[in-house]
């Protein structure tokens, strides 16, 4: 069935916002009243008909007028939004508000929707950007061994030590810390039942040592200097005191590269087979490693040929939105928000400062990218899209249909079409300047034939 025209009425408001006044006609709410009304019949029934042959008027009567143009409604949206927004040829960038939903008397469906748009800008040559291809790291002996060491540690056994054994390297322990920076207690230096295999210096640098030759259930005291360049600017420079319990204290037997362990890795012949696949999985993620680094100069080159007065609005709607997430996952985690600001060395101002920067820079790169895949032709498929919101789903551990409620209900299904086409984009001009080994035998191949 061909889509019905939709009675539009647009209104360019400031900050690059759209908001758009719809009205769906008689003939498109009859159809979504007739699909409300077969759903409502698989959990209720009307005395003396039959479910197929139920009048719309009696169903209505069966649940109620006020509730069944509620879910009327609710089956208008968002796809009638979805039909505005394309009969307009826009793409939205934000999330849409509605307002004013009604079902006429006259039985027509009406709303209004305000969202944002990408400003006016121009974008410049993205075909000739000058662009150095990363290389991907080479595979050294050496990574090949502290690889295979790595899992040789995860596959090792843990063994409680002789009572009143001392501390060596290679000996695993759980630690209760408490410390203090210029007197106060540091939230950086909280930490229970904390592991570390000790030689490793996973904690903080140079500072298994304090630990050597203690005993389980030993509690001390030590003083610890952090380095001026300690990547934690709260602890950076200074000197800590820090009050230490060895909770377990455990040898680590690690298991023996036989014929077993090689069988149990996935049959490999010998020690050379293992060590060759775990050489190909290291280049892989060097690849792949160079690719980010690729990607990142792609787009830093590409915000440079981009004429754009991001409206100040935009900026802060995505910085906000990033906030936002980063206080959440800082609460999951147990910790607050000035404490990362202190983490940090930053003020709230110099941090939302730098959070306003990089959302400026996101929001112009996916103007560029979205410009670039509508030049290339390029489209997304309602499937893509259906396989992004399963993805969500299943990282997020939620149902499937919950995931599409959240996505429907704020107008999402057209940015998550224009992020996936911004990926294509992004993908295309990394072919286009670095193409992939496949791709260079193809056009090797067609020049050769010419």
């Amino acid at each position: 069935m061909a889509k019905v025209k939709l009675n539009i009425n647009r209104a360019d408001l400031e900050g690059s916002r759209v908001q758009l006044d719809v009205n769906a006609p008689v003939e498109v709410v009859r159809e979504a009243s007739k699909r409300v009304a077969k759903q409502v019949l698989r959990h209720v029934t009307v005395p003396g008909f039959r479910r197929d042959k139920t009048p719309l008027a009696m169903v209505k009567r069966q649940v109620g007028a006020e509730r069944f143009d509620e879910y009327v409604q609710a089956e208008l949206l968002p796809q009638t939004y979805y039909d505005a927004v394309d009969q307009e040829g826009i793409q939205p960038i934000s999330e849409v508000q509605y307002e004013n939903r009604a079902l006429s008397p006259e039985g027509a469906f009406t709303f209004r929707a305000t969202f944002a748009v990408a400003p006016s800008f121009t974008l410049g040559d993205y075909k000739g950007l000058k662009i150095d291809k990363p290389e991907a790291e080479p595979v050294s002996e050496e990574m090949v061994e502290k690889f295979l060491e790595e899992f040789r540690q995860k596959q090792a056994v843990r063994e409680d030590v002789a009572e009143g054994a001392a501390v060596e390297s290679g000996h695993q322990v759980s630690l209760l810390l408490r410390g203090k920076v210029d007197g106060e207690d540091s939230p950086f230096l909280k930490h229970y039942n904390v592991t570390a295999i000790m030689g490793q210096e996973a904690l903080f640098p140079d500072f298994d040592r304090h630990i050597l030759g203690h005993k389980k259930l030993d509690r001390f005291e030590v003083e610890h200097t952090f380095a001026p360049d300690y990547f934690n600017k709260a602890l950076a420079g200074k000197t800590a005191s820090i009050e230490i319990k060895v909770l377990t204290h455990k040898t680590v037997v690690l298991p023996e590269i036989n014929s077993e362990f090689l069988q149990k890795l996935g049959g490999f012949s010998d020690i050379q087979a293992l060590k060759d696949a775990i050489r190909r999985e290291l280049e892989n993620k060097n690849a792949e490693e160079a690719r980010k680094v690729l990607r990142q100069k792609l787009q830093d080159s590409l915000n440079g040929v981009i004429q754009c007065e991001v409206p100040k609005a935009l900026v802060q709607e995505l910085s906000e939105a990033k906030l936002h997430d980063l206080k959440a996952d800082l609460e999951q985690r147990k910790t607050t928000f000035a404490d990362f600001l202190q983490s940090r060395g930053q003020t709230e101002e110099q941090y939302q400062q730098e959070v306003d920067q990089a959302s400026e820079k996101e929001l112009r790169l996916s103007f560029a990218l979205t410009q670039i895949a509508n030049e290339q032709g390029m489209t997304v498929e309602d499937n893509e899209v259906l396989m992004r919101i399963r993805y969500t789903a299943m990282v997020l551990q939620k149902q499937f249909h919950e995931i599409l409620e959240y996505v429907e209900n704020l107008g999402r299904r057209v940015l998550i079409r224009a992020e996936i086409k911004q990926e294509k984009a992004l993908h295309y001009l990394e072919n286009l300047y670095f193409p992939a080994e496949s791709d260079k035998a193809a056009v090797q191949g067609a020049a050769a034939q010419a």
